[in-house]
């Protein structure tokens, strides 16, 4: 089995959903940081640097999912673009799957319904 070509919108919104959750993973590990500088901004009784600290904080978790995910998205299309001109060129990633359907069977037969008696009484 050869994979020939992917959907790009497809491999973008998956490319895009992926990066958004590691957007998500990063922006909560910086906003656990700020919130550690917030604490000794404050402890330093500094409430400039722990006011800045919160904003970097809630900005960190709501901004970098938006741009991980775009920049995802945007990587996505144009990767698997870039696969589907190569792969016309080139024949395509070859893919070995073990069991299930094998790539070459057979479909399966038309099915074809008996046909159903005549009235004869109905002139049709």
């Amino acid at each position: 089995m050869v994979i020939r070509r992917f959907g790009v919108l497809s491999v973008a919104k998956i490319a895009g959903a992926i990066y958004a959750l590691i957007g998500l993973i990063a922006g909560g590990i910086l906003a656990l940081v700020a919130l550690l500088g917030g604490f000794a901004g404050a402890a330093a009784e500094d409430p400039s640097s722990a006011l800045a600290s919160t904003f970097v904080g809630v900005g960190s978790v709501v901004i970098f999912p938006i741009v991980y995910g775009c920049l995802g998205f945007i990587g996505g299309a144009l990767s698997s673009a870039l696969y589907n001109l190569l792969a016309g060129f080139m024949g395509g990633i070859q893919l070995e799957i073990q069991g299930g359907i094998p790539a070459t069977a057979a479909p399966p037969a038309a099915y074809h319904p008996p046909a159903a008696p005549r009235d004869p009484g109905f002139p049709g």
